[in-house]
C-alpha cells in the first residue's frame, strides 16, 4: 500500500490559513477529512478543531457485495488545528499520520472538496430564483472557477436548501398565496371542506387596468 505523506506541523496566522493548507495537502495527496469535534463546547468562538480521516468510522454492512470505493475503513489518521497559548497564531499538528487505505484517485470523490463557497451559494440562490436549470448554474460557476469540483448533484442539493428557506415551513401553495397577497396581483381562491385549494385565479393589476380601458362592443 502506498504511503500517504502527512501535512507538516507548522504555525499559521489564522485558523483559515491552516485549514486551507490542510485542504490543499489532502487534495494533492489523495485523502480527505472530517471535523470530529471542536472546543470549547457550546460557544461560537473555537480555539481547537479535531479532524479525522473521513473513513475513520467502523464499517458495518450485511450486503453480499461490498463496494470499497467510499466505505469506512477505521482509518487512524487524525490531526488538530488549535490556537497557541499566549499568541494569536494557530498550529496544525498531526497526531496520527497513518492511513490504512490507498490514496484516492480523484478529490471529487470527497464531499469536503465539493463544498460550495459563499460566492457560489449566492450564484446558486440568485439563479434559482431566476428560473435557471442546474446545468446552467453549474456552467456559470465553472466559468468563474475553472478548478471547481462542484457537481450538478451538489447544485441540486443547494437548490433544495434555497427552496426550503424560501418556504419557511409553508407548503408551496401557502407560499404562493402569501406572495400574491403582498404583490401587484389580484387573485381569487376556492377551498374545499378540508381547506385544500382546488381553484385559483390570478391576474396582474396592470393587465386588469389594460382590459378595463378597452371599450366594449355594442
Amino acid at each position: 500500500m502506498e504511503d500517504i505523506q502527512p501535512p507538516l506541523d507548522l504555525l499559521y496566522d489564522s485558523y483559515e490559513e491552516a485549514y486551507n493548507t490542510l485542504k490543499a495537502h489532502g487534495m494533492q495527496h489523495g485523502y480527505s477529512f472530517v471535523l470530529k469535534r471542536s472546543k470549547p463546547h457550546n460557544t461560537d468562538v473555537k480555539t481547537r478543531y479535531c479532524y479525522h480521516r473521513d473513513r475513520f468510522r467502523k464499517y458495518q454492512s450485511t450486503a453480499k457485495v461490498l463496494s470499497t470505493s467510499t466505505r469506512s475503513t477505521e482509518c487512524p489518521f487524525k490531526l488538530v488545528i488549535f490556537k497557541t497559548k499566549h499568541s494569536d497564531r494557530w498550529k496544525l499538528e498531526v497526531q496520527d499520520k497513518h492511513h490504512n487505505h490507498p490514496r484516492s484517485i480523484n478529490p471529487s470523490a470527497h464531499n469536503v472538496y465539493r463544498r460550495r463557497t459563499s460566492a457560489q451559494k449566492e450564484v446558486i440562490e440568485s439563479m434559482t430564483h431566476a428560473g435557471a436549470r442546474p446545468m446552467q448554474i453549474l456552467a456559470a460557476i465553472q466559468k468563474e472557477d475553472h478548478d471547481t469540483l462542484v457537481f450538478a448533484t451538489d447544485i441540486r442539493s443547494e437548490r433544495k436548501a434555497v427552496r426550503e428557506k424560501q418556504l419557511s415551513g409553508r407548503s408551496p401553495i401557502e407560499a404562493l398565496l402569501d406572495n400574491l397577497s403582498t404583490s401587484d396581483w389580484v387573485f381569487a381562491v376556492k377551498k374545499d371542506d378540508n381547506n385544500q385549494v382546488y381553484n385559483l385565479l390570478f391576474a396582474h393589476r396592470s393587465r386588469l387596468r389594460c382590459c378595463m380601458s378597452i371599450p366594449t362592443c355594442c
